[in-house]
């Protein structure tokens, strides 16, 4: 996050771009690589705990894959706060609160019990994801847009 703060004030935004893409891709690729066996041994996982814990296999499949949106979450977050966007952040962050708590007392109420926690953070993360990224996307395109467009006129003159 500092080095995002420092690029954010002194570089151009090609290179915090870079800096930021490249982070994103390598907390995605790591988690990604943690998580794969996991998903894919889920269910001897879970039977190593015992026959009753066959049942949690989904669970610990979803919570897995809720893992990975929560490392590009990590990333996307810093860079808004690199923005010097605390309160956007915060608003995203209540936000996924409302959603997770919405979906879980939802499936609760529908008795999925655990799978329905689980199923609650994949589902609020998924959300979290999608409006945190279509945000810092937006502005980092409006960013880059001014850019373009100050270069331009100091061209002209």
């Amino acid at each position: 996050m500092p080095f995002l703060s420092n690029l954010n004030a002194e570089s151009t935004g090609r290179q915090y771009r870079k800096v930021l893409v490249l982070n994103l891709f390598l907390n995605f690729g790591i988690v990604l690589a943690v998580v794969l066996p996991l998903v894919l041994l889920a269910h001897f996982i879970m039977s190593a705990y015992g026959p009753g814990f066959e049942k949690g296999t989904s669970v610990l499949r979803a919570l897995a894959f809720s893992a990975v949106l929560v490392a590009v979450n990590r990333v996307v977050g810093q860079a808004i706060i690199s923005k010097g966007k605390m309160w956007i952040g915060f608003t995203f962050n209540a936000l996924w609160a409302i959603a997770l708590l919405t979906t879980a007392s939802i499936l609760l109420h529908k008795g999925y019990g655990a799978l329905g926690l689980a199923y609650a953070t994949l589902i609020a993360y998924i959300l979290h994801t999608v409006w945190q990224s279509a945000y810092l996307s937006a502005v980092l395109s409006r960013e880059g847009n001014a850019l373009v467009s100050q270069k331009a006129r100091s061209g002209l003159r």
